[in-house]
């Protein structure tokens, strides 16, 4: 029993010597190592934009009102009425800013020109809310905003708007866009505007 111990106990020793000078080679089935790289977002939070577009006004977009003079039949003035002109469609353009604090919710501040009966100058400002979807090397997101401002013609006038819309983005930091919205006036009728432009952010 204890020659076969003895044997027993050089073969274990033998076997570890040999075992602690021979390298054991790491298994690595995959081969190289594959570094992932990110999708990069086109829609980003703390996004700058800048746009411009073309726009057309649909329905009474223009009011101005002129004095007109009344006379009788023997060319004497009796006095003025009133006549109010409208403009049923203008066509125009105009800039936007806008900033995004979040990919979801920003700011927008646009200028609108169309041309009625006088032209017709626009400021508004916006609360807008979209939710991107992204394919890689292009991307889109439909949006809608809410806002208001005031328009600067023959009359000045107060309005409201509120409006939907989308947007196609690709990698190179430009997009097109389009929307249409529904303009609410204090004082004249109410009309629609239908805008399509070019976006770049930064």
């Amino acid at each position: 029993m204890k020659k076969q111990l003895f044997t027993l106990s050089v073969v274990l020793i033998t076997s570890a010597v040999c075992l602690a000078g021979t390298k054991t080679a790491p298994i690595n089935k995959l081969g190289k190592d594959k570094m992932v790289t990110p999708t990069e977002e086109l829609f980003r939070a703390n996004e700058f934009d800048l746009g411009i577009f073309g726009a057309v006004g649909l329905g009474n977009v223009d009011h101005s009102t002129n004095q007109v003079s009344v006379y009788n039949t023997d060319h004497r003035k009796i006095g003025t009425i009133t006549k109010k002109d409208t403009v049923h469609h203008a066509w125009g353009g105009g800039g936007e800013v806008d900033y995004f604090f979040t990919r979801y919710f920003g700011l927008g501040a646009e200028g609108d020109w169309l041309a009625g009966h006088d032209a017709i100058s626009s400021v508004s400002g916006n609360v807008i809310g979209r939710y991107p979807f992204e394919y890689g090397s292009w991307a889109w997101a439909p949006y809608g905003f809410i806002g208001g401002g005031g328009q600067f013609d023959s009359q000045n006038a107060g309005y409201g708007q509120i409006g939907l819309g989308a947007e196609v983005r690709f990698k190179s930091h430009w997009g097109l866009f389009t929307d249409g919205r529904w303009v609410i006036h204090d004082s004249f009728t109410n009309y629609a505007l239908i805008r399509t432009g070019v976006r770049i952010n930064f």
